[in-house]
């Protein structure tokens, strides 16, 4: 049985800057034991089990099939992810740029939810995974995980090449430093909703309490979004 998760392949891809043809595969064996790590030490385990059981998925999902046209509203799966189509007679890739296909509020009518995943959570999940990712990518043989442009070809196209260990490196900073802000920026969004007169179902107040975990603020010596090799 497949343990239930928030994120799905598609949307690590679709929300980090790995780019749309980056492999799926390591991504998948990585996000349960990641997002369950995340989910239970910094968002706390009252929250995390909170929004795994109330993701609302669209309870009358097709799986997608490629030359069927669909109706406007109609809710397709594709690459485990729910997708409503928005352009009347759409045949188009849900996966796809300008596809017509949107990803649905992942909880329902809940604002309060829905703000901490679309503007904080979806995309913390998606850059750690994808950082956690990059070194089992970038090993593999041929041209995957991270590229390096280099020069011009014979035909004046660049040419491509694997990633040195130190730019792999430099690259993970970045990353581990986009994280902290975004981790930060959650924390801060928590703590003010908290504190508001703003009604919240979920229950965030489970996620302040959890500083000294992965929500460790940047200032704290113990740095936790380290990435071995």
């Amino acid at each position: 049985m497949a343990v239930q998760t928030l994120i799905t392949p598609f949307e690590v891809v679709l929300y980090s800057p790995a780019g749309r043809q980056y492999p799926l595969d390591k991504i998948c064996d990585l996000i349960p034991r990641i997002e369950q790590e995340f989910g239970h030490e910094c968002l706390g385990e009252t929250l995390y089990d909170w929004m795994i059981a109330n993701v609302d998925y669209p309870e009358n999902a097709t799986v997608w099939e490629c030359g069927y046209s669909y109706e406007i509203g109609e809710f397709v799966i594709k690459e485990g992810t729910y997708f409503e189509n928005t352009v009347a007679l759409n045949t188009e890739d849900p996966t796809a740029e300008d596809s017509g296909w949107v990803i649905p509020e992942r909880f329902g009518t809940n604002e309060c939810a829905n703000t901490l995943w679309n503007d904080h959570l979806r995309y913390i999940l998606a850059l750690k995974i994808y950082a956690r990712s990059l070194n089992f990518t970038t090993r593999e043989t041929g041209a995957k995980g991270l590229t390096m442009l280099e020069g011009s070809g014979a035909y004046g196209n660049q040419g491509v090449r694997s990633g040195t260990k130190a730019e792999l490196s430099d690259y993970k900073k970045d990353l581990i430093v986009e994280l902290d802000t975004a981790v930060a920026n959650m924390m801060r969004w928590a703590r003010k909703t908290n504190s508001s007169l703003t009604v919240c179902t979920a229950p965030i107040s489970s996620m302040i309490a959890c500083v000294d975990g992965l929500c460790a603020p940047a200032s704290n010596s113990r740095r936790r979004w380290g990435f071995a090799y």
